[in-house]
C-alpha cells in the first residue's frame, strides 16, 4: 500500500495546569452545569483551564432539606490542552522575529517560504500584488486530559500594594485552577499531498511562490532551496492532481518536491511532535509516547483500530521510510497550451459580448 497520510496518536505528560483561558467564557457554566462552588467561580479574580465539556447521560439532582431542586449537574468536563497552543510549541523553536517590512525584499521572502518550518507550518505574506498563502501539512487536535486528575480551586496572592476592588478582599488575591500529575491525549495527522506541491501560478487564487522567482540563469527559487538545503530537491513545471476529473489540459506551473525530500520534512515533522515541552511558571507539559500509522487515506476507522501503530522515538526516526503515494502528475506544454487557447479564446468572445450589450452614449446634445 502506497502511503498518503500519516496518522499520529500523540500521549503528553506533566504537571499543573498549561493553558489558561479567559475565566468570563466558564465560569457561569461551570456553576450552571458541573457543579462547581459558586462563591469561587463568581468572582473576577480567578483563572481557569481550558477544558472540553461533554453532556452526562443521567445528570445528578442535588436538593435541599425542603425537598427543592437547588442545582441539576448535568455535564462533565476534562482539563486540555488547546490545538493553537500545541501548534505553536511545535514551532516555537523554529520560529525568527519578523518585521512584515522585510518581505518586501524578494530575496527574505524566498527564504522565509522554503524554509523548513514554512514548509511544514504553512504561511500567509499579504501585499497589495501578490500575497502568497501556503496550507500547513499538520492537522493536530487538542489534548484531552485523560488520567482522572482532579482540578481544584486554589488561593494565591501577589506581592503589591493591596488595594480595595468591588470583590471582597484585593487585588492581591487571587484564586487559580491548580491540579497535580496529568496526561493527556492528541490525534492528529500529516499530509503528504500538501508537501509534494507547491504551486507558483496565479491562474488557480492560490499563490504560493511568486512565478518571478524562478525566471533568469539563476533563479531565486533554486538559490533560496540550495541555501537552506544545498541541493536542489525539486523538479519545475505543469501539474495536475493524479486523482482530479480534469486530466492533464488543466494543470499549474509550480515545483514538485521529490518524494526523498519530502520524507525528510516528515521526519523533522515528527521530531518536532517528540520535542514538545511546553513550561509555565508552576507547571508543565511534554511528549510521552508519539505512535504513527502509515495509510493511503485518513478515515476514522484507521483511528481506531489498534493494528499498524508504530512508536516513533528519537532514535529511530531518521530511519522512517515509506512508499509514498503520488498525487501529483506532470504534464507537457502541449497540453497546457491547448486549453489555455481555448481559455484565452473564450475571454476575448465574453469581452465582446459585455461591450456589445453597453448602452450606447447618446450623441444629441
Amino acid at each position: 500500500m502506497k502511503t498518503g497520510t500519516i496518522i499520529f496518536k500523540l500521549e503528553l505528560g506533566g504537571r499543573g495546569i498549561v493553558n489558561f483561558d479567559d475565566p468570563s467564557t466558564q465560569k457561569k457554566f461551570i456553576v450552571d452545569h458541573c457543579g462547581s462552588d459558586k462563591k469561587i467561580y463568581h468572582n473576577n479574580n480567578i483563572k481557569v483551564g481550558k477544558k472540553a465539556y461533554t453532556k452526562r447521560a443521567e445528570p445528578t439532582v442535588i436538593m435541599n432539606e425542603d425537598g427543592e431542586v437547588v442545582r441539576v449537574i448535568d455535564v462533565d468536563y476534562n482539563l486540555k490542552i488547546s490545538s493553537n497552543c500545541l501548534r505553536h510549541e511545535i514551532f516555537v523553536n523554529d520560529a525568527e522575529i519578523q518585521n512584515v517590512k522585510s518581505f518586501l525584499s524578494d530575496f527574505i521572502l524566498s527564504r522565509y517560504t522554503t524554509s523548513v518550518q514554512k514548509l511544514l507550518q504553512g504561511y500567509t505574506c499579504l501585499s497589495q500584488d501578490d500575497s502568497l498563502t501556503r496550507k500547513g501539512a499538520l492537522s493536530i487536535t487538542d489534548a484531552l486530559e485523560n488520567s482522572g486528575a482532579q482540578i481544584f480551586m486554589e488561593c494565591h496572592s501577589n506581592s503589591g500594594p493591596k488595594e480595595k476592588t468591588s470583590d471582597e478582599g484585593s487585588t492581591s488575591l487571587f484564586f487559580s485552577e491548580q491540579v497535580g500529575d496529568t496526561s493527556y491525549e492528541a490525534y492528529g495527522s500529516i499530509s503528504l499531498k500538501e508537501l509534494q506541491f507547491i504551486s507558483a501560478d496565479p491562474f488557480f487564487g492560490r499563490l504560493r511562490l511568486k512565478p518571478e522567482w524562478f525566471e533568469g540563469d539563476s533563479p531565486l527559487i533554486v538559490d533560496a532551496f540550495k541555501s537552506h538545503y544545498g541541493v536542489v530537491p525539486f523538479k519545475t513545471g505543469y501539474y495536475t492532481s493524479s486523482t482530479a476529473v480534469y486530466g492533464k489540459r488543466l494543470a499549474e506551473f509550480g515545483i514538485r518536491l521529490s518524494d526523498d525530500f519530502v520524507k525528510f520534512l516528515v521526519r523533522e515533522q515528527l521530531k518536532r511532535i517528540l520535542d514538545i515541552y511546553i513550561n509555565r511558571a508552576g507547571a508543565v507539559a511534554y511528549t510521552t509516547k508519539l505512535k504513527i500509522k502509515l495509510v493511503k487515506d485518513c478515515y476514522g476507522a484507521n483511528f481506531r483500530n489498534n493494528e499498524g501503530w508504530i512508536e516513533i522515538t528519537s532514535e529511530n526516526v531518521d530511519s522512517l521510510d515509506f512508499d509514498m503515494f503520488n498525487f501529483f502528475d506532470e504534464c507537457t506544454e502541449e497540453e497546457i497550451s491547448a486549453t489555455k487557447a481555448e481559455i484565452d479564446k473564450a475571454e476575448i468572445i465574453s469581452a465582446k459580448l459585455k461591450e456589445e450589450k453597453k448602452p450606447k452614449k447618446n450623441k444629441k446634445k
